[in-house]
């Protein structure tokens, strides 16, 4: 069975962070014996290069890059010709009488999966990660594309009973359409905490860029909370947040780290003694789930996606400051080994590809019936 898999973001030279977990679904259904072939469309946003693609085999999944076009953000009709002039393109690389299904990974990469499904009748999925959709910033020229596309997917997977219901209720589709598979984590890839102590003094959070994660509120809990926070990630104006670190005197206990190898992340959130998450939306939180699998309790603002595993045994839901005096009263309570079990037993790579493969495998039986 071959996949063709058409990500919004996916790892590249300039950033070779950018959707990596789209790049490890794909190596990882690789070695369960499923052929993905990747389409990627380069963004440049200052510079538009003049058109080019390349192909490469990349830790064996075949991945097409498109260069000189980003997809556009500012009118129906420029998505429009951004489209028409993928399509052509790729006709050129991809020999589609060897696809068997395409998917689509978030919404932009949906418009033009959907338009090629239509063209190679071809069953067409897609997974829905964007917080947009629970914040409801899709734009209406798009609410409208996504109304009419969405129902003619064989599945629409989403990563959150959050992200289900934010799509149930803006009318996108039908619940039978709508299945939540999460995002994954390797646990015996991400270093164990053996046990926690009786107060924790040692908080991690990893951010991206986005307005959305608010580490200007997680500066603000340091005030609250105890110890040291150390801050990783490509942060949202580095120097307003430096600026606010100095003004409430938490130089010595609020550090900016930057961004961190993967692999060296894995390693790094067994020392510490728990995580914080101030997002205010999270289709899934990743991030919190991996510090969850390395056996530390999780302070969580966002009543989103992190509601699927966030509950007295693993963190706790961060909506007021009492909140975080309870937190940490409560913090001998927390075990490591119980809050790593929980999180192996749901959301390990072993419990969670074989429902991509289950999928993959419905659908490409559909199509063989004569």
């Amino acid at each position: 069975m071959r996949v063709l898999f058409i990500p919004s973001w996916y790892p590249s030279d300039k950033n070779p962070f950018a959707g990596a977990f789209m790049q490890d679904l794909a190596c990882e259904l690789v070695s369960e014996g499923i052929e993905i072939e990747v389409i990627v469309t380069h963004q440049h946003f200052k510079k538009i290069q003049s058109k080019s693609s390349k192909s490469e085999l990349r830790q064996d999944v075949k991945v097409h890059h498109l260069f000189g076009w980003t997809p556009p953000k500012i009118s129906k009709r420029l998505q429009e010709i951004w489209l028409e002039d993928c399509s052509k393109r790729i006709a050129q690389i991809v020999d589609f009488s060897t696809i068997d299904i395409i998917h689509a990974q978030d919404y932009v990469g949906l418009f033009l999966a959907s338009r090629l499904a239509k063209q190679y009748d071809k069953p067409l999925i897609c997974t829905l990660h964007h917080s947009d959709f629970l914040m409801d910033l899709i734009p209406t020229w798009r609410k409208l594309i996504l109304t009419d596309i969405l129902p003619s997917t064989e599945c629409c997977i989403v990563p959150s009973k959050a992200m289900a219901t934010a799509i149930l209720s803006q009318n996108y589709l039908e619940e039978d359409q709508l299945k939540v598979i999460p995002n994954y984590v390797k646990t015996d890839k991400i270093k164990s905490k053996e046990i926690l102590g009786e107060s924790p003094q040692k908080f991690i959070m990893v951010s991206s860029s986005e307005a959305v994660k608010r580490p200007e509120l997680a500066i603000d809990w340091m005030k609250v909370l105890p110890g040291q926070l150390d801050i990783f990630g490509s942060v949202p104006n580095r120097k307003r947040l430096e600026h606010l670190i100095d003004k409430n005197n938490l130089r010595a206990r609020v550090q900016l780290c930057g961004v961190l190898p993967h692999d060296q992340l894995l390693r790094k959130y067994s020392t510490y003694d728990a995580c914080i998450s101030t997002s205010s939306h999270e289709s899934f939180g990743i991030s919190i789930v991996e510090a969850l699998a390395a056996g530390i309790p999780a302070l969580v603002s966002s009543r989103t996606g992190p509601l699927d595993y966030i509950d007295d045994q693993t963190g706790m839901i961060i909506d007021q400051v009492e909140d975080l005096h309870q937190f940490v009263e409560n913090y001998q309570h927390y075990h490591a080994g119980k809050i790593r079990e929980k999180i192996h037993s749901l959301y390990d790579v072993s419990r969670v590809i074989p429902q991509h493969l289950s999928l993959y495998r419905i659908i490409y039986a559909r199509r063989c019936v004569v």
